[in-house]
C-alpha cells in the first residue's frame, strides 16, 4: 500500500508534493477544533478507499483456532466518523465435509455490524446477519463443492469509531478459521476495502487552519471564511467506469455478444470491479445469461433474477472466467432487472470483456442502454 505522508508536519513545515510520491491533501480530515499544527496528523486514508490483499496463501488446519488475514484500524478521531467495510476473499479446504469459517474480531462490539456470503458450490451462498452485539460470529458455509478450490466469500460491513476523545483507535481483524481439524485456506489476492462514507460533528471551526487553493497560494482559513475553490493533488486511487450508450441485445444460444470491454488497463496489474447491468429478456421462459473473460485470477460473483426474490448465482473458481450462468425462467417478460456482479482480476494479455448470451436460440435478451461498470487498480 502507498505511503502516505501529512502534508503539514507538526513543525509547521510543508512536504511538497510530486506526481512520483503518493501523497495527498487530506481535505477530509483537517481539524474542526483547538488551535495549533498538532492536530493536523498523518491518515490512513489516501483517498476515501483504504485497500490491501493477501500476498500469499494463509492456511490453518485447528477448529476454533483463528488465523488473522486482515486488520482494519479505524484513525483516531475527534469527530464520529462512518465507513463501509468490504471484502472478496478466496477460500479453500482439504476435505469435502467441511467448510471454511469467516469471521470478525472486534476491539469495540457496537462499531460494527456486518453480512458474509460464503459458498457452498459454484451456484449457491450461505449467509450471516451478525449484529452489533456479537464479538466473533462466523459464517458457517457446510460442505464446499471440492476440495482444493477456490471460492469467494463476500464481506459486507458498516464500522464507526464511535469515539469521543482521540486516544485510541479501534480495531477489526478479518480471521479464517476450519469448521473441522482439516486444511482451509484464505487465498492470496484476496481483497479488503474499507471506504470513508461521513461523519458526524457538532463541532465548529473555531481554528486557522492552512490550505491550498487552486491559484497554488497559502492562506488561512478561520471560522468566518468561505472556501470557493480548492486544490486537490492527483492520486493514482482511482475508479474508473463505463456506461452503455446503445442498448446490446442478442439471440444467439451459441455465440456471446460483447457489452463492455475494459480498455487501457495495465498487464499485471489487480482491479476490482463492481458491474451493474440493467437486464432484459423477451421471454419468461428464457433467462438473462452472462460471463466475465479473458482476464485472470478472477474472484468473485455474478448474479441475475430467476424471480422477483431470487437470485442466479455464478462463482468463480480458481482463478479462471467467471463461467455463463444458467438464469431459468425471468420474471416478466421484457422486465427491466438488475444483473450485477462484484470480482477482481489481474489484466493478461487480452482486454477483459463482459458478455450476454440467450438461453434459448432466437428470443433475445437485451444489456440496457444506461448499464454501467466501473473498476480500479488496488494494491
Amino acid at each position: 500500500m502507498a505511503q502516505i505522508n501529512p502534508l503539514f508536519l507538526s513543525s509547521g513545515s510543508i512536504r511538497q508534493m510530486t506526481s512520483s510520491l503518493n501523497t495527498v491533501i487530506d481535505y477530509i480530515h483537517l481539524p474542526v477544533t483547538q488551535s495549533g499544527s498538532s492536530l493536523i496528523a498523518t491518515t490512513n486514508l489516501p483517498d476515501p478507499y483504504l485497500f490491501a490483499s493477501l500476498s500469499a496463501n494463509v492456511t490453518v488446519n485447528q477448529n476454533n483456532i483463528n488465523q488473522p488475514l486482515y486488520q482494519y484500524d479505524i484513525p483516531n478521531r475527534l469527530e464520529n466518523y462512518f465507513y463501509t467495510s468490504n471484502g472478496i476473499i478466496g477460500v479453500s479446504t482439504t476435505a469435502v465435509g467441511t467448510g471454511v469459517r469467516i469471521g470478525l474480531l472486534r476491539s469495540q462490539l457496537a462499531n460494527t455490524a456486518f453480512a458474509l456470503k460464503s459458498p457452498t458450490s459454484l451456484t449457491a451462498f450461505t449467509f450471516a446477519n451478525v449484529t452489533t452485539l456479537s464479538n466473533t460470529t462466523y459464517v458457517l458455509p457446510g460442505l464446499h463443492a471440492a476440495t482444493n478450490t477456490i471460492y469467494p466469500t463476500h464481506f459486507k460491513g458498516f464500522t464507526s469509531n464511535i469515539l469521543t476523545s482521540s486516544t485510541s483507535s479501534i480495531s477489526n481483524t478479518y480471521v479464517v478459521q476450519p469448521e473441522t481439524n482439516v486444511f482451509v485456506s484464505a487465498s492470496a489476492g484476496s481483497v479488503f476495502y474499507n471506504q470513508f462514507i461521513g461523519y458526524s460533528s457538532s463541532l465548529a471551526p473555531t481554528s486557522s487552519i492552512p490550505i491550498y487553493f487552486n491559484s497554488g497560494s497559502l492562506n488561512t482559513l478561520s471560522g468566518s471564511d468561505t472556501i470557493t475553490s480548492s486544490f486537490l493533488p492527483p492520486t493514482s486511487s482511482l475508479w474508473l467506469s463505463q456506461s452503455l450508450a446503445t442498448s446490446v441485445s442478442n439471440t444467439s444460444a451459441t455465440v456471446y455478444a460483447n457489452v463492455f470491454t475494459l480498455t487501457g488497463l495495465t498487464t499485471g496489474q489487480r482491479y476490482l470491479t463492481n458491474l451493474y447491468m440493467i437486464g432484459s429478456s423477451a421471454a419468461t421462459t428464457t433467462g438473462f445469461r452472462m460471463r466475465v473473460v479473458t482476464g485472470s485470477q478472477y474472484m468473485g460473483t455474478l448474479w441475475t433474477p430467476t424471480s422477483t426474490t431470487a437470485p442466479a448465482i455464478q462463482n468463480s473458481e480458481n482463478g479462471d472466467n467467471i463461467t455463463s450462468i444458467t438464469a431459468g425462467d425471468w420474471p416478466v417478460a421484457s422486465g427491466k432487472y438488475l444483473v450485477y456482479g462484484e470480482y477482481t482480476f489481474v489484466k493478461g494479455a487480452t482486454d477483459p470483456q463482459i458478455q450476454i448470451i440467450s438461453e434459448t436460440a432466437g428470443t433475445a435478451v437485451t444489456a440496457v442502454s444506461g448499464s454501467v461498470i466501473y473498476y480500479r487498480p488496488i494494491i
